[in-house]
């Protein structure tokens, strides 16, 4: 009768972890039906231990004398004992597992796990490393995430700190590496000819490890710009100059090169990209033709027009290998003029790698910009080759037009115009645009094996008069960095959690439910089952 007591009270015990695990794994796996097989297995078995528990210990001592009644309830104690056991066996190892640099990204994307070129870049390191994160929005989710993901690359080189700091608190730093709105971080390395620095515009691995390589590269990148047809002064500081602009690519890291293509029967093989900044004066038809050529070469290509300028056709020209055209109109957006409608307010990005990062809260300011036509357009810069198509990457709004009919002397006027159906643009409108093209073999003569493009419909964000406007000398900064591949050379692709309401797939529950359900519970069963024997032994 006591042997079969006991064996009672030790299968109630089971039977009652056993019948709570399958309860709450069917609550984690949703009660999907084909992902119920152990939960069912653990409701069955545990209700079977229970009955017999209830059967065997619990009604024999509630029909007992008084004295064997007490007797069995200070007995059955035990089993009190036991789960308060359990529960303090799952306090301490959530302890011990919090105190370990263990962890489990259980999500499709794995969104919380670097890449393995990343933590490969990251080992090889020789020198320090510093990562200083800026607090611009202490409650920012992203801020929290990337940094326990930035904390992850100390424990693979100790040459390597994560820091956190708010800018407010901090003005010497904003001062001594020239912080702007646009920025939330800052990479530093100590390499053997000094310390060398550049900024993230954006909280991602992508961003990072674009950044990283940029600072391990063992010489600067050259960018080339086209100068002798009007274009602005590379060193103006008036307000239609762009010497902010050409600052800022120096505090990125970059070397700059006026460049008179008049001058050159090609392109230079040293340039890591072009930009043409809305020359006044058309190009001749030879150096048309050596940009097309650029460009199906694996050319790194940046355009900004001007729609007061008459040099528009020579750059579509350009363009039309790409399947982008700059329209002969002035974008007009009601909604979001600015300083009586000469200029645009424009938060309205699209899904390309240079716009992301950016919402509504992080708008360009433009003034007096056309728009592209990137509808039905396509490129095939080879023979053979695949067909891409162009990305919008910035648009005005749906109540935006293209007005055909303002010009430069006209724009005190732009209050008073009006959308003409039939005649003028309807929006939304893409105002800037962006095509990469990647070869399927790579010639000796060729720049790269990959053909970057982007196209701004408006110089303005360019000039020193808007460069520090907004977040546009931010949005400009990630363009020229997406030109130049430091991106996607990664090999790393942004990545994102998938919507709430979207399904888990079975195979990442079944593995969550394993290590964390499952495993641990037969764990306790067989310990205490292992116990029991022992005790009896």
């Amino acid at each position: 009768m006591q042997s079969k007591e006991s064996i009672g009270k030790l299968l109630g015990l089971l039977g009652l972890i056993l019948t709570l695990g399958g309860i709450l794994g069917g609550f984690l796996v949703g009660w999907r039906a084909e992902l119920l097989g152990l939960p069912i297995l653990n409701l069955g078995l545990g209700i079977i231990g229970l009955g017999i528990w209830v059967v065997s210990v619990l009604i024999p001592a509630l029909t007992s004398s008084e004295g064997d009644v007490l007797r069995n309830l200070k007995a059955s104690s035990s089993v009190s004992a036991y789960l308060v056991a359990v529960v303090a066996s799952v306090a301490i190892v959530n302890v011990i597992v919090a105190n370990f640099d263990v962890d489990w990204d259980v999500t499709l994307e794995q969104v919380h796990s670097l890449s393995s070129e990343t933590e490969n870049t990251v080992k090889e390191l020789k020198e320090r490393l510093d990562i200083i994160l800026l607090k611009v929005n202490p409650n920012d989710p992203n801020l929290k995430a990337f940094q326990r993901l930035m904390e992850k690359l100390t424990r693979l080189n100790n040459l390597v700190s994560v820091t956190t700091v708010d800018p407010e608190a901090r003005p010497d730093l904003v001062k001594q590496y020239n912080l702007t709105r646009g920025d939330v971080g800052l990479l530093t390395l100590e390499k053997a000819s000094g310390k060398r620095d550049v900024k993230l515009q954006e909280l991602s691995e992508v961003a990072f490890l674009g950044a990283l390589k940029k600072l391990l590269l063992d010489r600067s990148v050259k960018i080339f710009i086209t100068q002798g047809h009007g274009e602005p002064d590379l060193e103006g500081f008036g307000p239609e100059g762009v010497s902010k602009f050409i600052k800022a690519l120096k505090d990125e890291g970059f070397v700059y090169n006026a460049f008179n293509p008049l001058t050159q029967d090609k392109v230079p093989s040293e340039a890591g990209a072009v930009l043409i900044l809305s020359p006044s004066v058309p190009f001749q038809e030879r150096v048309e033709n050596m940009f097309k050529d650029y460009l199906k070469k694996g050319g790194r290509l940046l355009i900004a027009s001007n729609p007061l300028e008459p040099s528009k056709g020579s750059l579509n020209r350009i363009l039309s290998v790409v399947g982008i055209q700059i329209r002969d109109d002035i974008v007009i957006d009601p909604p979001n003029m600015v300083q009586g409608g000469l200029g645009l307010f424009v938060n309205n990005f699209g899904f390309h790698p240079v716009a992301s990062g950016f919402d509504k809260s992080k708008a360009l300011i433009i003034f007096n910009t056309s728009s592209l036509d990137i509808e039905n357009k396509s490129a095939v810069l080879e023979e053979g080759g695949v067909t891409v198509a162009p990305t919008k990457i910035l648009s005005s709004s749906e109540r935006s037009w293209g007005e055909v009919s303002l010009r430069a002397s006209q724009s005190q006027e732009m209050l008073e115009v009006k959308y003409d159906q039939g005649v003028d643009f309807a929006g939304p409108l893409t105002l800037v645009a962006g095509l990469d093209y990647t070869f399927g073999v790579k010639k000796e003569d060729f720049f790269s094996n990959e053909t970057r493009v982007v196209v701004f419909g408006g110089l303005s964000p360019f000039l020193n008069g808007l460069f520090d406007l907004g977040f546009n000398s931010s949005f400009i900064i990630k363009a020229i960095n997406w030109l130049l591949a430091f991106d996607v050379e990664t090999g790393i692709r942004p990545k994102s959690l998938k919507k709430i309401s979207d399904p888990i797939p079975n195979q990442v529950l079944m593995k969550y439910l394993t290590i964390m359900l499952f495993l641990p519970q037969f764990i306790l069963v067989l310990g205490f089952t292992i116990d029991w024997f022992r005790r009896k032994s």
